[in-house]
């Protein structure tokens, strides 16, 4: 089971990376019909959870 500890939103930065869109071709039709897969991973850190919530987290914000 998985604990959530903070939830937030995270924007990208201002003046970042412009958007970039491709035309769909006839090959690109086959894969329409399947959904695409949303993947959690977990991992057991080696570190307690207030350095993880300290350390780890904020630079990731």
């Amino acid at each position: 089971m998985a604990t959530v500890i903070e939830q937030c939103q995270v924007a990208p930065p201002p003046g970042g990376a412009t958007e970039v869109t491709l035309p769909l071709t006839y090959l690109d039709l086959f894969w329409l019909g399947f959904h695409r897969m949303r993947r959690i991973l977990f991992y057991k850190l080696s570190i307690s959870k207030s350095d993880f919530v300290q350390n780890i987290i904020p630079p990731l914000k």
